[in-house]
């Protein structure tokens, strides 16, 4: 890999680290996102935690299972899960749980676009997840 590439791919992770920080202690994540257990008027921090979890676990399972298009494209429906989770508990949440949610398979998305080899790299695996952030 380039010198160049290696630095970018650093840089940016590195700044989406640091947009992902300042998110979430600028705006917090909003108590719409909770799940109320108790019953009690007003969320608290496990409900709140419940509810991330929730929303963690199903954009990990839409992220997990594709949808394969008539050509043979596979199509991730990941996103409306985390678009759900962004408008309940604001851009916290809906970071967090877009890092934390995200399964997809590069080595099958490799394999639809026709690519023999795909070596998955820290450095790959980093950027994916910034691009998620």
């Amino acid at each position: 890999m380039p010198r160049s590439l290696k630095l970018y791919i650093t840089l940016l992770v590195a700044l989406s680290a640091v947009a992902l920080a300042v998110t979430s202690f600028a705006f917090g994540v909003r108590p719409a996102i909770a799940i109320e257990v108790d019953g009690l008027p007003g969320a608290s921090n496990l409900e709140i935690a419940l509810g991330l979890a929730f929303w963690a676990i199903v954009t990990a399972i839409a992220s997990a299972l594709p949808v394969r298009m008539p050509r043979g494209m596979l199509v991730t429906v990941s996103i409306a899960p985390v678009i759900a989770a962004t408008t309940l508990g604001g851009p916290a949440a809906g970071a967090w749980i877009a890092l934390v949610g995200s399964t997809e398979d590069e080595n099958s998305e490799a394999a639809c676009l026709g690519m023999e080899r795909w070596r998955i790299t820290p450095g790959s695996s980093c950027l994916r997840r910034s691009e998620a952030w």
